[in-house]
């Protein structure tokens, strides 16, 4: 068989086709593992900010490393999360921004946003009362922990 300058064109031209395809296919795969590491980076990153602090009845308290704010020398702001075990019928989780009072020891919640199983989520902005920090609990590990000066 002879090969003629028409069929070298015409597969020289399938080649570029092709090589195209594999070009295409090449960063089409870069893009989706690209995007499947920074997903991974992105979710390893959330779960690094939010640190464990204890159990109390089979829930689990953390607090958001990153909203630890303090506001002057005696106040620290914080989000915490507390997650609910499946055993609890109504309540999945409940976020607070906590504010305590270093010197005082005492805490109040100045926003709380309730997520229940059944889907319904609701908030409140009304600050609760200020409470002082019982011995033994979360609160006071909470207090141990952000208000080291």
């Amino acid at each position: 068989m002879n090969i003629t300058s028409e069929h070298y064109g015409a597969l020289r031209a399938g080649g570029l086709r092709s090589l195209r395809h594999v070009l295409l296919l090449s960063a089409v795969n870069y893009a989706v593992v690209s995007g499947i590491v920074l997903l991974a980076l992105n979710a390893m990153a959330l779960d690094a900010r939010w640190k464990f602090i204890g159990m109390a009845n089979d829930v689990n308290f953390y607090y958001d490393t990153l909203t630890v704010s303090h506001v002057n020398k005696d106040i620290v702001r914080f989000w915490t999360i507390q997650l609910f075990p499946d055993s609890d019928p109504k309540l999945s989780e409940l976020r607070y921004l906590n504010e305590i009072n270093c010197t005082k020891r005492t805490i109040r919640f100045i926003q709380a946003h309730i997520k229940q199983k059944n889907g319904k989520n609701s908030m409140s902005d009304e600050p609760s009362p200020v409470m002082n920090i019982v011995p033994d609990t979360m609160f006071e590990k909470f207090h141990e922990t952000l208000c080291k000066k």
